[in-house]
């Protein structure tokens, strides 16, 4: 017993002489083990600061400067969310791009979900493009993905350019994945974000709408159980002859049990032709395909788009999906 006493009282004195930060922080790299990380400062650009390695959110990625990206946004540890990703600087130079997004960060690795990324920088030069949208951060244990930063919008001159939405961030191990993010307007268009992958257990995530002439983005599939996320719309287009986007794909539902998602609408053309719908997502063992996208609608005296194929029903059980409309 003596022996004992004397072995707890030595343990006791050495913590006792440990630093402060020694029991407050990671000897490793200093990280703290609980507390939501730092945000960027705005205008900076810089990245968010990484969450406790216990538990704590990632902080928000701080807005570019002129011309300059977004932060990304911290990643979270065992517990808590990744930061959002800031957003895009403006457009500071004729014919340039404005900044992009920053990628959302990734969520806990036991439970949380996934930071959203930036939105894309507006451009207000009569030649630039504005900034893509950022990436959604990804989910590790239980959450769901992030969804995707819409991208930048830009001036209405003939030559500017719309940015490209984000991609959606995938599942966890338990969680959806985050949907993509929507394209920018401006004189031309742009690609909607693709829906991030379900997790093990999840849904996909819904693609972005496109912009103008640009496709939507497709949707995510799921993982093991789950439906697949529907595709996003195809952009219209106002002035120009021709198509609008082509609506985005349907995502394919779980391995195991799921429904295919329904493909995204193609986009109406005043002048021209409407554009096609996406195709419906398929089901692989058991469940329905999802259903064509409608063909987009012509104003003039085009045609209108041609429906999108429906998915395959599931190999064990379900049924096709339905072929889209032609757009009127």
């Amino acid at each position: 017993m003596a022996r004992l006493c004397t072995v707890l009282g030595a343990l006791s004195l050495l913590a006792s002489k440990q630093p402060a930060y020694a029991q407050a922080k990671d000897s490793h790299n200093g990280r703290p083990r609980i507390g939501n990380g730092a945000d960027g400062a705005p205008g900076t650009g810089q990245d968010g600061q990484p969450g406790g390695w216990l538990k704590g959110n990632g902080g928000n990625g701080g807005s570019g400067a002129p011309g300059q990206n977004g932060g990304k946004g911290g990643d979270a540890g065992l517990y808590g969310n990744g930061g959002a990703g800031g957003t895009g600087g403006i457009g500071n130079v004729s014919s340039g791009t404005a900044g992009a997004g920053g990628a959302g960060g990734t969520g806990g690795k036991v439970r949380g979900n996934g930071g959203a990324g930036g939105m894309g920088g507006y451009n207000d030069f009569v030649s630039g493009s504005g900034g893509n949208g950022g990436a959604g951060g990804n989910a590790i244990g239980v959450g769901n993905g992030g969804a995707g930063g819409d991208g930048g919008s830009a001036n209405s001159g003939t030559t500017t350019t719309g940015g490209a939405g984000g991609n959606g961030g995938s599942g966890g191990k338990k969680g959806n994945g985050g949907n993509g993010g929507n394209a920018g307007f401006a004189a031309k268009g742009n690609v909607g974000g693709s829906g991030g992958a379900g997790g093990l257990s999840g849904d996909g995530g819904n693609g972005g709408n496109g912009s103008l002439t640009g496709n939507g983005g497709n949707g995510g599939s799921a993982g093991r159980h789950g439906n697949g996320g529907a595709g996003g719309s195809g952009g219209n287009q106002f002035s120009a002859a021709g198509p609008g986007g082509v609506g985005g794909n349907g995502g394919n539902g779980g391995t195991n049990f799921g429904n295919g998602g329904n493909g995204g609408r193609g986009g109406g053309a005043v002048f021209g032709n409407g554009a096609a719908g996406g195709a419906g997502g398929n089901a692989i063992r058991f469940g329905n395909g999802g259903n064509g996208g409608e063909g987009g609608a012509s104003a003039a005296a085009g045609a209108g788009g041609a429906g999108g194929a429906g998915g395959s029903g599931g190999a064990r059980r379900g049924a096709a999906g339905a072929n889209g409309p032609q757009g009127p």
